[in-house]
């Protein structure tokens, strides 16, 4: 049953292929794992869209693209979250089961880290909404269980890097789930480990990582330590979310750096643009193909009374507007059709339909905020992406490729310097 968004589920305990899952009663109550095609089937989400409200009054009708926010396209990376996702839950049931027996073996972990924009949060949530909320056991026929699984648990970073804050995020995290929902009263000042533990939690998600750096340098390390040390202690997988950034807290500790390399995590970057070597033009680039597929999913959601036609031109406008982020990507779709409805009632133009120096002007006027990061990532000029570590993706193996391939000279590197 869903109740508000929330999935409860009542215990269906499934035969499992793999030998190491058979008989691990927490695994067999999750769903089975999706297959490629039956996940992007099962996670695709379309905005609420009639061709008919095209015609409704501005009024109504400028409100229209807002249901964009709901749309959902599952790519790639969406496909290899969820396979890293599904074994770290799976995984990590595996060793709580055998530290039962006296095999003291430490759960795994995770970093997804992406430039800000790329929907690395809401990608995350599109996956775990694969899961359950919360799964209730059948305790009459299986004594042994607990009544409820928690599969997985997601909180927001302490800003203030406060470890105390710690238990009180994980009791507000499983309040919202328990007392709303089953009414069950848990108690501020209780051990939340016995509670994460009580409730067999799958999975601790820790979202915008990067608000620990702000504390300054190494200042992060006890937020990070005390949840390790937590999910050691309880064996639940533990994965980190945050922009490019908070690189430098895995990779200055071995450590830690061991610790979130044993999935093999996608880095969430824009769809920059690809090399196409020609002999007239051996270091030309094009619109990356993942930037198109994208643009021709969202293009048929428009609610102007002139639709207009996908061409090179308009691509090549949004890739320079948005340099392949997808967050601007859409919001930049909605900006330039709710201007246009607004621009022809006030009879400042004659018809609704885009065009490459319009979405020019939109963006222009509506991100001239965040342009300059926008222009610091399409022209990947060092002296401006030094200017924003939360969007540098300087010494990305990918990365380090796409400028080989560009032919660009070492002494000339288009990303900057080096990690």
């Amino acid at each position: 049953m869903k109740k508000e968004d929330i999935w409860i589920e009542y215990a269906n305990y499934k035969p499992q292929s793999l030998s190491r899952y058979q008989g691990n009663k927490f695994i067999e109550a999750l769903p089975l794992k999706l297959g490629i095609e039956d996940f992007i089937a099962t996670s695709i989400r379309d905005p609420e869209y009639k061709d008919s409200e095209r015609f409704l009054p501005n009024s109504e009708r400028c409100q229209a693209p807002f249901a964009l926010k709901d749309w959902f396209m599952p790519t790639n990376n969406h496909v290899q979250l969820y396979d890293n996702i599904d074994l770290l839950i799976r995984n990590g049931y595996v060793e709580r089961q055998k530290r039962s027996r006296s095999y003291p073996l430490p759960p795994a972990a995770a970093a997804l880290i992406g430039v800000a924009g790329t929907g690395k949060s809401y990608g995350n949530m599109h996956v775990l909404n694969c899961y359950p909320d919360i799964i209730i056991h059948d305790t009459e026929k299986y004594p042994q269980l607990p009544r409820y699984q928690l599969p997985k648990l997601v909180i927001t970073a302490p800003e203030d890097g406060d470890t105390k804050r710690i238990p009180e995020l994980v009791y507000k995290a499983l309040s919202a789930l328990l007392s709303e929902h089953l009414n069950i009263r848990i108690n501020k000042n209780d051990d939340m480990k016995f509670w994460m533990k009580q409730f067999s939690v799958g999975m601790l998600v820790v979202e915008e990582i990067q608000f620990l750096l702000q504390l300054g340098v190494n200042n992060y390390d006890p937020v990070i330590n005390a949840l390790v040390s937590l999910c050691n202690e309880l064996c639940v997988p533990l994965v980190f979310i945050g922009t490019m950034d908070i690189r430098k807290i895995f990779e200055g500790s071995l450590a830690q750096s061991r610790r979130v390399q044993c999935t093999n995590m996608p880095y969430w970057l824009p769809f920059h643009r690809v090399a196409t070597h020609t002999e007239q033009n051996p270091s030309s680039q094009s619109l990356h193909p993942n930037f198109i597929e994208f643009m021709e999913e969202m293009w048929p959601y428009q609610w102007t009374q002139d639709k207009t036609e996908l061409t090179a031109d308009i691509l090549e406008a949004f890739y320079e507007a948005t340099a392949g982020i997808p967050d601007f990507m859409v919001k930049l779709f909605q900006l330039t059709q709710i201007q246009l409805m607004n621009d022809k009632e006030q009879e400042k133009r004659s018809d609704e339909r885009m065009t490459p120096q319009y979405i020019e002007d939109v963006a222009n006027k509506y991100f001239d905020i965040a342009m300059p990061k926008i222009r610091a990532i399409r022209n990947r000029t060092p002296e401006d992406l030094d200017k924003y570590p939360d969007m540098d993706f300087t010494g990305l193996p990918e990365i380090q490729q796409l400028a080989k391939d560009l032919m660009i000279a070492p002494e000339e590197p288009m990303y900057g310097t080096k990690l």
